[in-house]
């Protein structure tokens, strides 16, 4: 019995690295499209193509105001932001799942975040993001690298960003 038991997990566990792979290829295309097709509305009212930020490293990070995981992560980011500037830059995508854009504007201009903030046009909606903070991960190339969903009290978000933003910093 306790064979079958390992070799049903075992099974198991290639059927699900499988689907995961399957997840992560569709989430590539699709941003990967974005990066050639997407122009966002900042809350500043400026239009921006995300293929202007071809050559850095760059994170969709999905957040509200209300979310206060996504704030505490903010400020772990914006030390990256600060020591990555010509390397790394933050997309921050308001759901406006319960903010209103007054909200937003407000707390852009309450908060000095060195980020690029801009309002969700349906993008939450076309990834199932289905809940917040979830954070996607391109390369310079604009190819995908991974994505993470939530908050952890460990600084496992942080060190992702740095162990990513090492591996593909400029030489």
């Amino acid at each position: 019995m306790k064979k079958v038991i390992q070799i049903f997990l075992i099974l198991v566990s290639f059927v699900s690295v499988g689907l995961s792979q399957t997840i992560n290829d569709e989430i590539a295309a699709i941003y990967k499209s974005l990066f050639t097709t997407t122009s966002l509305a900042t809350v500043d009212g400026e239009e921006i193509s995300l293929s202007d930020y071809q050559g850095k490293v760059v994170v969709f990070d999905f957040w509200a105001t209300w979310c206060s995981p996504c704030i505490k992560q903010f400020k772990k980011m914006q030390k990256l932001q600060r020591k990555y500037p010509d390397e790394f830059v933050v997309v921050a995508v308001n759901t406006l799942w319960k903010d209103t854009k007054e909200d937003v504007i407000k707390f852009v201009n309450d908060n000095k975040y060195d980020f690029i903030f801009v309002f969700d046009n349906g993008l939450a909606e076309k990834l199932a993001v289905k809940s917040i903070p979830y954070k996607v991960y391109f390369d310079p190339d604009s190819k995908f690298i991974t994505a993470s969903r939530g908050y952890s009290i460990f600084p496992s978000e942080s060190s992702k960003m740095k162990k990513i933003l090492e591996k593909y910093r400029q030489k």
